[in-house]
């Protein structure tokens, strides 16, 4: 069960054949540009779909094709699959991942965020997880260019991640 919980709050998978949009440029978001809209919301976990996990003699945890789903709720309302890798040092509890996330949005209306993320992890296996998301809009979200950052430190180990996201 520990480990559904890990992978299932990483939510890593290679999805470089998903069809994602790719995001526009991390310099869409200078520091002179003020976000117009500053949303928040909270991703719970609801399963994983598919992926692989490996460990090598050396103590190192390799994940990958994972598709995990999570419910938001908050200022958007809808579900989030996020797509990714990650490799976790089981020795330090350090670790990174990276990949790609799309947001179907039901509330304030019906479209996507589609999104690229990468992330640093700490303190396996009751851990800390700290991400960075890149995303475009689509249907109603259409033009909008979102920032995310997130974390669960406020429920480590488990499936809740806080966000805010910072539309532009």
């Amino acid at each position: 069960m520990r480990w559904l919980a890990l992978v299932s709050l990483l939510a890593l998978a290679a999805c470089s054949d998903a069809g994602v949009m790719e995001p526009e440029s991390e310099a869409t978001f200078s520091a002179a540009s003020a976000p117009w809209l500053v949303l928040t919301w909270q991703e719970t976990f609801d399963q994983p779909f598919a992926g692989e996990s490996t460990v090598t003699p050396s103590g190192i945890l390799h994940m990958k094709n994972i598709d995990n789903g999570f419910f938001v709720s908050g200022d958007l309302v809808g579900y989030v699959h996020v797509y990714g890798r990650a490799m976790i040092d089981l020795g330090t509890g350090l670790g990174n991942g990276s990949g790609t996330s799309v947001y179907q949005l039901t509330e304030p209306g019906i479209g996507t965020l589609e999104c690229k993320w990468h992330s640093k992890i700490a303190g396996f296996p009751v851990f800390v997880q700290h991400g960075e998301f890149t995303c475009r809009g689509t249907g109603y979200f259409e033009g909008w260019k979102v920032k995310i950052s997130g974390n669960n430190v406020n429920n480590p180990g488990i499936g809740i991640y806080d966000a805010v996201g910072e539309v532009r």
